[in-house]
């Protein structure tokens, strides 16, 4: 106790921010002929409503595509990531591209997807569409991405 007490406190600390080459992955290209869609989901839970977006890119890293969507009554984080993913395929297939290996950050959800986990009892709805969607063209994979790390979850 009398250590705790006799501290010295810093009176300055100044947070050191690591190299931006360490704090983002590397975006991977994809094969050629083929777009890769990275998707993102953010959520407040002051207002239940979230935000997500999509951004496709080809083999060269040119921007094809980006969306971004705001979605009402939504519970949670992992609901939005969910949401963001569906919307994405849903707009691959309409756009008429076969070839779209996604990826999202969210390793739980993407665990699900794949049938690596339990889908949790509320995700069950949308889980049925991203699945849905994704097995029907056997050139939509889903991948987790994390940091400079990306495993792909479906062959």
């Amino acid at each position: 106790m009398e250590a705790w007490l006799g501290r010295k406190e810093e009176d300055h600390i100044v947070a050191q921010t690591p190299p931006l080459s360490n704090a983002r992955a590397k975006w991977k290209a994809p094969p050629p002929q083929w777009i890769k869609c990275n998707t993102d989901g953010a959520w407040r839970k002051e207002h239940q409503r979230s935000r997500v977006g999509w951004i496709s890119r080809d083999s060269r890293g040119k921007l094809l595509w980006a969306g971004v969507k705001d979605f009402q009554r939504v519970g949670s984080p992992i609901e939005a990531e969910a949401e963001g993913i569906k919307w994405a395929t849903q707009s691959k297939r309409s756009l008429g591209y076969n070839q779209v290996p996604y990826e999202t950050d969210s390793q739980v959800l993407a665990r699900m997807i794949t049938g690596q986990e339990v889908i949790w009892p509320k995700l069950e709805p949308v889980m049925q569409e991203i699945q849905h969607y994704l097995s029907e063209n056997p050139g939509y994979k889903l991948g987790f991405i994390q940091g400079k790390e990306i495993r792909q979850q479906t062959e």
